[in-house]
Order: structure tokens, then sequence, then C-alpha cells
């Protein structure tokens, strides 16, 4: 794969698709808590409310109001409510509508990364190869019968959101007739396992894991409720304590910390020289290692230390230094 396509800014860029679900579901909490009906409300278009004014405009009668003082959005009620008109156009109502969408589509981008999708597109030939839907089923171990006809809907999926490009090619099936081609895109590549096996797919397929959407559907009750923590009221523990009942999960998770900071790191430690006088190193929350061992890699003379939960610890395979 061409070095260009893992700079940093592909992969700042790629590491956006691991938030489509968190999104959406922050969303519905805000739709839930009436936030943006209270914001339009507020005044003439681009009024502004600050959270604590939005909080009480809402809940003014809930005798935990922040501080227990009244806030200036406690007399919005009278205040002219009109929008105008044109903020309800055409292609504001088409944009908006993209909004409901971010969940499917993460959970279609998790589809391709389990079906292998993006690394049979990216060893088909160099970059910029296209593949149809055919000819990629045809490397999926399957027996459906329909499995092309359905690998096309979710590449187009991905595709309308730039996450594919496109092209047309000579159907294998009639030589009168073109099928879609797909390729990958500069975020798509990032989601390629490389020489060293790692890829920005697991940051993704964690947030798809159905415990973390549970708890994802709770943002509502952390501002209706006190001292509630999203993922504690889903499932009665801390997130790492429930991992550390989860084996599958905290792989998962650990899997995804490490080969974030493999693709990341590298380009900390071009430009930071910060080490260089270092004797010895703690990495605290360091999950598996993965971060220190590469500072250690280039400084050897440093003694690094790996500092995290031991069942954690537990997964880290040994390093030397």
């Amino acid at each position: 794969m061409e070095e260009n396509q893992r700079s940093i800014g592909n992969i700042v860029s790629a590491r956006s698709l691991m938030n489509f679900i968190p999104l959406q579901m922050t969303l519905e909490a805000a739709i839930e808590l009436n936030v943006f009906s209270i914001i339009a409300k507020s005044g003439p278009a681009g009024s502004h409310l600050t959270a604590k004014e939005v909080f009480a405009f809402n809940y003014q009668n809930i005798n935990w109001c922040p501080k227990a003082k009244p806030c200036k959005a406690q007399i919005l009620n009278n205040v002219p409510k009109n929008m105008e008109e044109n903020q309800r156009s055409i292609g504001n109502i088409v944009s908006a509508r993209s909004l409901m969408n971010f969940i499917p589509l993460q959970m279609t981008i998790e589809a391709a990364i389990e079906l292998n999708v993006f690394s049979i597109i990216a060893k088909s030939g160099p970059a910029g190869s296209h593949l149809t839907a055919k000819e990629i089923a045809s490397q999926i171990p399957t027996s459906n019968p329909n499995s092309a006809r359905n690998l096309d809907r979710i590449l187009r999926m991905l595709a309308v959101h730039s996450l594919l490009s496109t092209s047309l090619k000579p159907s294998a099936d009639d030589e009168a007739l073109q099928d879609r081609a797909y390729g990958l895109t500069k975020e798509t590549l990032c989601l390629v396992p490389d020489e060293n096996g790692v890829s920005l797919a697991p940051l993704i397929s964690f947030n798809c894991e159905l415990d973390i959407v549970k708890s994802l559907s709770m943002l509502k009750d952390s501002v209706l409720e006190p001292e509630i923590v999203p993922f504690y009221k889903a499932h009665g523990i801390t997130i790492f304590e429930y991992m550390s009942t989860k084996a599958e999960l905290s792989q998962l998770f650990n899997k995804s910390m490490a080969e974030s900071s493999n693709l990341n790191f590298d380009e900390v430690l071009k430009v930071y020289k910060g080490f260089e006088e270092v004797k010895e190193l703690m990495d605290v929350g360091g999950g598996i290692g993965k971060t220190i061992w590469k500072v250690v890699s280039k400084y050897p003379h440093i003694h690094g230390i790996n500092f995290d939960l031991p069942n954690v610890v537990a997964q880290a395979p040994p390093y030397q230094g």
C-alpha cells in the first residue's frame, strides 16, 4: 500500500468512521430532551443558549436544577417562537435527513469489515483497483446464491457516502452490459490491515458491539437523573469491570487501542525528542503495552513500565525493555 495512503491526515479522517453510532445516539438523546426545540423557541434564527439555560428551560420544576438557582431560560416561554421560513428549505431538509443514517452507515461499515471486503479490494491489484460485487463475493466463503446481490446493496451504501469509489466495467455475464465496480478511498484504506496487521477496523467494531450501543441509549438519563453514568445504568458496573468478565469484548477493546496507538504514535516519535533524556517511563493505562514498546524500541536505554488493570496486562505480549 502506498505510504501516503496512511498519512496522519487520512488516519484522522478515518477515525471519524467509528463515531457514527455514538453521534446518532447523541442526537436521539437531544431529541428526547427537546433540546433543538428549546433552542429554536428561544428567539430569532441564530439564537444560542448555554447548556444551563437549555436545561432550566425544559426542567425548571426539578428541584436539583444546577446550583438550585433560576436560569435565564426560565423566562423564555414568552419569547416569539417563529423560525425563519428559509430555514426549512428543501435543501436543508434533504441534508437533515442524512442524520437518520449514522447508525445504519456504521453497521454497514462493520458488515464490510466482517466480510473482509476492504482487504479483498486492496489485494486485487495496485492502488485504485476496482472490483464488482460479484468479484468480491466470489472470495467470500458462502453458499448463498444471492450473496453478490445483497453485497452490492452494502457497497452502494458505502459508495453513496463516499467511502468507496465507483467505476463501470463490462459485465461478466453479458458483454453488452456494464457492472458497477468499487474501489477504496483514503478512509477505507485505513481499515485494511497493513504489513504489521494494523488497521482502524477494531475501533469501528468496538462501537458496534451491542453492549456499547445499549449504554449509549442511556445518554438522556445522565441529564435527567443525578449521578448517572450511561454504561453503569445499562449494565450495573463500570465499563472496565464489565470487560473483565467479557473476554472477547476486552480483547477487542485492547486491540482497538493498541492498533490506534500503532497508527498514530509513529508520527509522534518522528518529531518529539523529549524521550532522549528519560531513563524510566511508565505508561499509566497503557493497555497491552504497544505504545510504551514503541518508545523503548526507539530509545532502548529507557526502562519501560506498562501499568494497567491485571486482566488487561494479562493479555499483553512480552516485550524487551
